[in-house]
């Protein structure tokens, strides 16, 4: 998924860490760490009024 980032130029980043079923283990969170490394490394994240609760918007950080 990292490489797909890179690839295709990706700027903006939608993320949902919804547990899926009500299991916690299943967050986005838990169940791609590496990724969600990545993005927080490699994106910043913007405050957004209208996403549901555990969404969050990042934009690709210039020069990154």
């Amino acid at each position: 998924m990292i490489q797909q980032l890179n690839e295709s130029n990706t700027n903006w980043v939608v993320l949902g860490d919804i547990a899926v079923d009500n299991r916690e283990d299943l967050r986005f969170m838990n169940t791609h760490p590496y990724l969600l490394e990545y993005i927080n490394k490699h994106f910043l994240q913007i405050e957004f009024d209208g996403l549901p609760e555990n969404y969050s918007l990042y934009r690709r950080a210039l020069g990154k």
